[in-house]
């Protein structure tokens, strides 16, 4: 069901003049931040008026100034927003704004009738596999993290090497040295080097192998259960390699 703006009180909004480099991130007035900090969690939705288009977005405090920043970037480009354009933010509900787009001219630009680049798992973009997994992380629900594959990886004893940020964050408290990577209902357990560096090696190889990856496909890994380090494993192909797995449903 889709939910309207309520037009019988008046909503929080704003209103952005683009100039500068706002190609890769936006910053909200800070006066609109403070006063609205409930409005701005780290996931918001923007939704352009007219369309029933959903964009996922994160925010991020940069120099404490608060900017749309993950998800801006495809936004913006899917809608060929230029210099001298003009939005204007309109506060709905459950952290979705509505976003009203006029060019230089002043005039309201006319919506945009393709979907947005939103791929979720099973819904692979063949062409864009990085953009595929940057949304797909953007909507989940669990801490995740993407890899593009490199010769360490796909090599007959590779291994892959968990990013470090996202191994301090939430995987402290692990005990035990293995993982289990699901991908299309089956499940592979890896061993899980522990140390600085966080590595699943031994049993690496066998799940690259049996799901056919190459080099530069695109793996997003979604931690499903922190306790046993459960993985779902979705995975993007890059246009012309062999077919293979384009996502993963458990």
């Amino acid at each position: 069901m889709t939910k309207t703006l309520n037009r019988s009180r008046r909503n929080p909004s704003f209103m952005k003049l683009l100039f500068s480099d706002f190609s890769k991130k936006l910053l909200i007035p800070p006066k609109f931040a403070r006063l609205h900090p409930g409005t701005l969690p780290k996931k918001c939705t923007l939704k352009p008026t007219g369309t029933q288009s959903s964009w996922p977005v994160r925010t991020i405090l940069i120099d404490n100034h608060l900017y749309f920043k993950e998800g801006w970037k495809a936004f913006a480009k899917h809608h060929s927003l230029q210099y001298g354009d003009m939005l204007v933010f309109r506060y709905a509900q459950d952290s979705e704004f509505y976003v009203d787009m006029f060019d230089n001219t002043c005039c309201l630009r006319e919506p945009v009738a393709t979907s947005p680049a939103l791929i979720l798992p099973g819904q692979g973009n063949k062409n864009h596999p990085e953009t595929a997994a940057d949304e797909l992380i953007l909507s989940s629900e669990f801490p995740s993290f993407k890899r593009t594959m490199q010769k360490t990886n796909v090599k007959s004893n590779g291994y892959l090497q968990i990013p470090l940020q996202f191994g301090r964050m939430y995987m402290k408290k692990i005990t035990n040295y293995t993982s289990k990577l699901v991908s299309l209902d089956k499940g592979w357990v890896v061993q899980l080097l522990r140390g600085d560096k966080r590595v699943f090696k031994k049993g690496w190889s066998n799940f690259a192998k049996e799901n056919s990856l190459e080099l530069d496909d695109v793996c997003v890994f979604q931690l499903i259960n922190a306790k046993d380090n459960t993985f779902e494993v979705t995975i993007f192909k890059k246009p012309g390699n062999e077919q293979g797995t384009l996502g993963s449903v458990l």
